[in-house]
């Protein structure tokens, strides 16, 4: 369950870290701008699997799509400085496919432990790396924060 929660929020696990613990450096963060972004990716299965049968996951981004090579693909923004959750930005991931072509969305507001981060489901049929790239624009601030992750199933 703290995995699946880590994947979908790892801001809400990292905030309980002791603060003398040295952070290694992580794939899945970037800063800029004053921006800690974190990218996290569950497979659909596997929160169908924490969440049988409960309204609560189902209605979430449309429901969890059943299928095979689903993955929610998710993005928690701190504030560097004051280390709260940017709430009521505009996310939007690209996910680069040569194959099936690239799929572009809005990540969604989700609330988990309280806290808020962003999220949406796409499909990822290859074994190859995929390229995500996301648009970040804070409430209030015209520029648009860019960066990019890797995923491989």
């Amino acid at each position: 369950r703290a995995d699946i929660t880590y994947m979908l929020n790892p801001v809400a696990v990292t905030a309980k870290a002791p603060a003398a613990v040295a952070v290694k450096p992580d794939p899945n963060r970037r800063i800029i701008d004053g921006t800690e972004i974190y990218f996290g990716v569950a497979s659909a299965e596997s929160i169908r699997k924490q969440h049988p049968g409960t309204d609560a996951e189902s209605t979430m981004h449309g429901g969890i799509p059943r299928g095979s090579n689903y993955y929610h693909l998710n993005i928690s923004l701190v504030d560097a400085a004051t280390r709260a959750a940017i709430k009521d930005a505009h996310v939007e991931v690209k996910v680069a496919d040569p194959v099936m072509g690239d799929q572009v969305k809005i990540l969604e507001p989700i609330v988990l432990n309280n806290t808020v981060s962003y999220g949406n489901y796409f499909r990822l049929l290859g074994k190859d790396p995929y390229t995500i790239t996301v648009l970040i624009r804070k409430p209030g601030v015209s520029r648009v924060i860019e960066t990019k992750f890797r995923f491989r199933q």
